[in-house]
């Protein structure tokens, strides 16, 4: 409230360039207040999520559960701070980019991973169907 008058007694004054800065500051406040909400859910979701992630493996009993927790914690708070610059409308093709090229990748490791380990299997497979049908045959 006190930036928008702020930014009529500047006009009054003749101060035009200052009243452009407050008006711009105005507009972007919300903005700030939505990253600043992001931010705080974001950090809120990552604790929860390393912690109960962490607790199910060590339960499981994988070695490092921490490790694994933490890496979810991390990848949590990736995304939510490019949700944070999306907002901010800073860099929004670097982001989106850099977003589009991390999933390409996972989905390529995936992928990869995938028809590496099943590449026995599968070989196993069809050999046994080539010699069932020679048997037949």
């Amino acid at each position: 409230v006190v930036l928008v008058f702020l930014d009529d007694a500047l006009n009054r004054w003749g101060l035009t360039a200052l009243s452009a800065i407050i008006a711009a500051l105005v507009v972007y406040l919300p903005n700030l207040a939505l990253v600043a909400i992001i931010v705080g859910v974001g950090f809120l979701i990552s604790g929860s999520l390393e912690a109960r992630v962490s607790e199910t493996l060590a339960e499981e009993g994988v070695t490092r559960a921490r490790v694994i927790g933490k890496a979810v914690k991390g990848a949590v708070l990736t995304l939510v701070f490019a949700l944070a610059l999306w907002q901010l409308q800073f860099a929004r093709e670097i982001v989106l980019a850099a977003f589009v090229i991390c999933f390409g990748s996972i989905g390529v490791a995936f992928a990869l991973g995938v028809g590496l380990g099943t590449a026995k299997a599968i070989q196993q497979g069809t050999s046994n169907l080539f010699r069932h049908t020679k048997d037949e045959g």
